[in-house]
């Protein structure tokens, strides 16, 4: 299983690659505010990890955008001047769920949304971050084959998104919405 973390410190953005599955995964970072510069690509071995740094220059702002096997799909943006927000996404594969950890980094509370807008039930569950609190939302992927895409929204344009598969080890179905517009979404 991948993870990918980000996280912020004044002007500069860390981000932390972990592959606990047996074989190698590439992944690819874009910087969508620089889309002529060539993406990095990272080779992350089997039950190892790396970090790089980006430091975030011009108006403060970032868009980073991660994609790897299997629709593996992280994004991060924001600006300097918002929210510093640490997550960590951890698979439930017995529970057929996910677990988003949050800790607020900042001196007075926070507000966050976590949305669902690909696979149903739709919705959005608030959280209410205290100075310094920390706080875990659960998300059951068992309707949708496994498949999550959710994003996280809080002030000052900070968006971070999760997508991809919860492995399990037995066989699964392609993604439902492969293919499937924003339009097509909305109609439903």
């Amino acid at each position: 299983m991948l993870h990918v973390e980000a996280s912020r410190k004044g002007s500069s953005l860390t981000l932390s690659f972990r592959n606990e599955g047996a074989a190698g995964a590439v992944l690819h970072v874009y910087d969508r505010l620089h889309l002529s510069r060539i993406p990095r690509r990272y080779t992350v071995e089997a039950g190892r990890s790396l970090m790089d740094h980006w430091e975030i220059a011009g108006d403060g702002s970032y868009d980073l955008w991660v994609s790897g096997p299997n629709g593996f799909v992280r994004g991060f943006s924001g600006n300097v001047d918002g929210p510093e927000i640490d997550f960590a996404l951890a698979y439930r594969s017995a529970e057929r769920s996910i677990e988003l950890q949050l800790a607020n980094r900042n001196e007075k509370p926070t507000s966050l949304s976590l949305e669902s807008k690909v696979y149903g039930p739709f919705a959005a569950r608030k959280v209410e971050l205290s100075a310094h609190g920390t706080a875990s939302l659960r998300w059951d992927v068992s309707t949708s084959g496994n498949w999550y895409d959710l994003t996280l929204l809080a002030g000052q344009g900070f968006v971070r998104r999760f997508a991809g598969r919860l492995e399990t080890g037995k066989n699964g179905i392609s993604d439902p919405m492969m293919g499937v517009t924003e339009a097509t979404i909305t109609r439903q």
